[in-house]
């Protein structure tokens, strides 16, 4: 990866990885910024602002889809505190991504400068609906409907300014949640939904309420934020457009340990269901330890989280022991897992590519042998995702003593990995 958390240049034929997210209203601001007549500074800080907010929601999402990822397994009343507080975040942090975009749009498409509300989303939205004749023909469609920012708005105007907290309940398969109001005695006393855990943020639970039960918490994250990054996408076309700019090269990313997190919530992430495997896969998530380190490995749906939960409904069992660690070349390299097999323990060793040459082969066996004396391992395998076909018989050779699993299905790798520790 290029940084733990930030925004940085890059040359725009580079490709990008799992840890790098494409924002492109923060490189059209960074892309004027370097260009005459323009207020550089300002707009570098607000590029700057906007990228700090997503990676910001990225490291928000990876915590609230690791809570909800290993509940399955792993209870413990008091996370639900973590989660309200994250949600509650989440929230103030969708607005105040909202509140840079409205900077933005009224520092370059007012009709005149420090005339237009560049504070709040809000207030320009409805400055835009009062002056649309004071504001860029690109930039009018702000005054119109925006039903995704009026939800976080309200969401967050009720967190922030009414006393409100955020409800989280759990079917112990996905976070449900509600916005609860604090009413005058009289009003209608809450009732807790029948059958489901609950916990308000402040640890207690207040005697009568105003529920807005809303569905499912991370289902409706994901709807909000591609819709914020949606607009902010169309911003930077207007941008662009305004500034009679053709094009601007993609010049700069966000890059960072949690912006897995990003994609996964925007793009792959599913409302999870009840099912026999899900409760083996929540514990293969609490033994990798952490988000950055599942993600690492793929989670949810790459190469190797596919072989490890393969493995793991191979075995029945999730692994007791692992080792990940997470280079900043984004290559999984002796990464180390340990199963309980047949009564012993056994140790998976996970490599994007074994290398042929003997040098490697020599260190890799060295350590591997550590390995398994070090953690008393009845069998060891490497498993490779990557093999060059001339390659393979010579690797095969090599790691007679530790036998290596080539190919590059997940299902087929832990099939035969399986078959290799039950020898």
């Amino acid at each position: 990866m290029r940084a733990l958390g930030q925004l940085v240049d890059v040359d725009p034929t580079d490709e990008l990885t799992r840890f790098d997210y494409y924002l492109p209203l923060a490189n059209v601001l960074m892309h004027i910024a370097s260009t005459p007549h323009h207020d550089g500074v300002h707009l570098e800080e607000l590029a700057h602002s906007y990228a700090h907010d997503i990676l910001n929601l990225a490291n928000l999402a990876s915590r609230l889809l690791w809570f909800e990822g290993v509940t399955p397994d792993i209870w413990r009343s008091h996370d639900l505190v973590s989660v309200d507080v994250d949600t509650s975040s989440y929230f103030v942090t969708l607005q105040t991504a909202c509140d840079i975009m409205a900077d933005a749009i009224a520092t370059l498409g007012a009709s005149k400068k420090g005339q237009a509300p560049t504070e709040s989303f809000h207030s320009l939205t409805e400055w835009v609906k009062r002056n649309p004749n004071r504001i860029a023909q690109e930039f009018r469609s702000i005054g119109g409907r925006l039903p995704w920012f009026e939800e976080i708005n309200s969401v967050r105007t009720k967190l922030v300014h009414r006393g409100g907290d955020i409800w989280i309940y759990t079917d112990r398969v996905r976070f449900h949640w509600g916005v609860h109001l604090h009413l005058l005695p009289k009003k209608l006393e809450a009732v807790r939904p029948e059958g489901e855990i609950a916990a308000s943020a402040q640890g207690t639970e207040p005697t009568r309420r105003e529920i807005t039960d809303r569905g499912f918490l991370l289902s409706d994250l994901r709807r909000l934020t591609r819709s914020l990054l949606s607009f902010s996408a169309k911003l930077a076309r207007c941008i662009t457009s305004h500034q009679s700019l053709t094009s601007v090269a993609r010049r700069h990313v966000i890059s960072g340990a949690f912006v897995p997190a990003l994609h996964h919530i925007v793009r792959y992430y599913e409302p999870p269901k009840e099912s026999p495997s899900l409760n083996l896969h929540a514990k293969c998530l609490a033994a990798c330890g952490d988000y950055a380190s599942a993600a690492y490995l793929g989670y949810s749906n790459g190469f190797w989280w596919r072989f490890v939960t393969a493995i793991a409904e191979g075995l029945g069992t999730a692994p007791e022991i692992s080792i990940i660690p997470i280079r900043v070349n984004d290559v999984v390299h002796d990464s180390k897992l340990i199963f309980p097999c047949k009564g012993r323990r056994c140790g998976v060793i996970l490599c994007d590519k074994l290398d042929p040459n003997a040098r490697w082969l020599r260190e890799a066996g060295e350590s591997a042998r550590k390995f398994a004396a070090d953690y008393a391992l009845g069998r060891t395998v490497f498993v490779a995702k990557e093999v060059v076909p001339a390659e393979a018989e010579q690797i095969r050779t090599a790691c007679a003593e530790l036998p290596a699993v080539l190919g590059e299905d997940a299902k087929t790798a832990a099939e035969v990995a399986i078959s290799e520790l039950r020898r």
